[in-house]
């Protein structure tokens, strides 16, 4: 086996993609191959991936967190990502070295990724929640069934009569509460008499 050497802009541009040594798929080209950095001064685990069927090169780390192998994205050649770089930010082995410093530190940044992405999406969640009305919620849901035109009518009709003073509120803020204090007073009285 060729003794790897330190990857350069060239070597990147230059590499494709492999054939399969073995197996069913023997002599076939590989969807994605890996350049791998290597020799003297070298940033172990830093490599360049190459996709076959779109050409995307993408560099990546990959390093052990906790006794598990994690593969991070750095980011893409043809997006400004360049070995050497002016700019240190721009630079994957830089890059590469940050990662690896968070990682000895058993931080795990595909983990972290995650986390930060799911606490985003519940706050959208929650915000969208606050911002959505009942008038809102009811013509979504007539819009998203199929629904009969009488149907429809009575739906809007009965959201009108007895939730006419709830159709701008909030859906998240209707609590239980409000709801069985609204239900023993239809039942007891008729709708509430608030038609808008």
């Amino acid at each position: 086996m060729a003794k790897r050497k330190r990857m350069t802009n060239a070597d990147v541009e230059r590499f494709t993609c492999g054939s399969y040594a073995s197996g069913k798929r023997a002599g076939q080209r590989r969807e994605q191959d890996v350049l791998w950095d290597g020799g003297e001064d070298c940033c172990k685990g830093l490599g360049m991936r190459l996709s076959s069927a779109t050409g995307t090169r993408t560099f990546v780390f990959l390093y052990r967190v906790q006794g598990k192998e994690v593969l991070q994205t750095i980011g893409r050649y043809g997006d400004g990502w360049r070995l050497g770089s002016a700019d240190p930010g721009w630079d994957p082995r830089e890059a590469a070295r940050d990662l690896k410093r968070k990682m000895q530190q058993g931080i795990n940044p595909v983990e972290e990724r995650a986390k930060a992405l799911d606490a985003a999406s519940a706050e959208k969640a929650r915000s969208t929640a606050l911002a959505t009305t009942l008038r809102q919620t009811v013509a979504l849901y007539i819009e998203r069934k199929t629904l009969r035109a009488a149907t429809i009518r009575d739906m809007e009709g009965h959201s009108r009569r007895n939730f006419g003073d709830w159709l701008d509120l909030p859906v998240a803020g209707i609590t239980k509460a409000m709801c069985l204090e609204k239900f023993l007073h239809i039942t007891k009285h008729g709708h509430t008499g608030v038609v808008l």
